[in-house]
């Protein structure tokens, strides 16, 4: 009951606390996520609907622009007129609902974060007493790095604090190093810190790399999403002017006698609306530009997060092996099973590959892990780095 409570306030506040429950954590950041998608989705409907309604203007200006210098021609004046109406009522509709949908979009996604956040937190607090390489993993995830070889501290900007030179080891090996990091300064002996990643690892630093991609897609979304805003204001700015002269051509038109003539109107409607139009398609162009940044810095961010991830699986499988080796249990040779006399337990993955890291498996087992575990010059065994 008290952990239920627990997760329900974790929901709440955002915030995890020693024996957070994880599994409703991750429902709720799915269900948030799917949501905040939907709600994003909706939005972005309602938005393309809403210039829809006003590309649907289209045929009724080309209609006005035919019939603005045949006054004689009534009927072809007044289908215009009435398609500019209908057209004009169904843009103040779609604008109406495309202002609810952004409330709802940004409620959703707020929810979306919060929710996150509890789950990351909860993982944290669950991490907190987890080996090296787990430790590690956690500390890159968080954009700390070791800024130089010999020192053992974790960095994040400015802010240094000791780490042990295990955890230092680890933060190498994973490629988690500072642009000033030189390999070549790395003593050989502290490879012997982190025996599960190939000493050779420090050579190439994979998470600088992948956070550096992250960072440079970060970097050119913001830029195109300035880009877009401009766009958008651009567009967005002239259409009080453009529905105030519309509404001008309309009442000149239905409401005679007026000042202004109704060719006049049209006219004076016809130039102004030529430049919301350019600005329309210059607003698109730059969406589009703005969301295809957007998703290169989802894939880039989902690459890293993927590698951290997995560096993190390795430590955990690795502490779940070593305990279960010390009360004697064997990977069995065909790579499924752990076994301790008679009785065994499936197994598979990360997991069992880790016997094979520890020297806690039959002979033959290691064929079955080729893609997580290299062997190492000494006849060793270590984790494949994440590709």
């Amino acid at each position: 009951m008290m952990r239920g409570l627990t997760v329900a306030f974790v929901l709440i506040a955002g915030s995890a606390q020693a024996g957070t429950p994880l599994r409703p954590l991750q429902l709720e950041a799915t269900r948030t996520a799917a949501a905040a998608t939907t709600a994003r989705n909706a939005q972005i409907a309602l938005h393309d609907a809403t210039l829809a309604r006003f590309v649907e203007t289209a045929p009724a200006v080309e209609a006005l622009r035919q019939a603005q210098d045949m006054p004689a021609n009534e009927k072809t004046l007044a289908t215009a007129m009435d398609q500019l109406a209908r057209v004009k009522a169904a843009y103040d509709a779609a604008s109406n609902r495309e202002r609810a949908g952004m409330i709802a979009s940004v409620q959703a996604e707020a929810a979306a974060r919060a929710a996150r956040q509890a789950l990351t937190d909860a993982v944290n607090t669950w991490s907190a007493e987890g080996e090296a390489l787990e430790h590690a993993a956690q500390r890159a995830g968080s954009g700390e790095v070791a800024r130089t070889a010999r020192e053992n501290t974790a960095c994040l900007d400015q802010d240094c604090s000791p780490v042990s030179a295990r955890e230092h080891s680890a933060l190498v090996l994973m490629g988690a190093v500072g642009p000033v990091f030189d390999a070549k300064d790395w003593p050989d002996e502290a490879a012997r810190e982190m025996t599960l990643l190939a000493p050779s690892a420090a050579a190439t630093p994979r998470l600088r790399g992948l956070r550096d991609a992250r960072e440079a897609a970060t970097k050119a979304s913001q830029q195109a999403t300035t880009a877009a805003s401009t766009a958008r204001a651009n567009f967005e700015a002239p259409l009080p002017n453009w529905q105030a002269r519309l509404y001008g051509l309309l009442e000149s038109y239905f409401h005679p006698p007026k000042e202004t003539s109704v060719p006049d109107a049209a006219r004076a409607f016809l130039d102004f609306d030529a430049n919301v139009r350019a600005n329309a398609e210059a607003n698109r162009s730059a969406t589009q530009a703005a969301d295809a940044a957007k998703a290169a810095v989802t894939t880039t961010e989902a690459r890293l997060n993927e590698a951290v991830d997995a560096f993190a699986d390795m430590g955990r499988a690795t502490r779940r092996a070593a305990l279960l080796a010390g009360r004697g249990n064997l990977l069995r040779a065909d790579g499924t099973a752990i076994c301790l006399a008679e009785r065994c337990a499936a197994t598979s993955g990360v997991e069992a590959a880790a016997f094979v890291v520890i020297g806690a498996a039959a002979p033959g087992a290691e064929l079955k892990f080729a893609n997580l575990i290299e062997q190492t010059p000494d006849r060793g065994w270590v984790f494949k780095p994440p590709r």
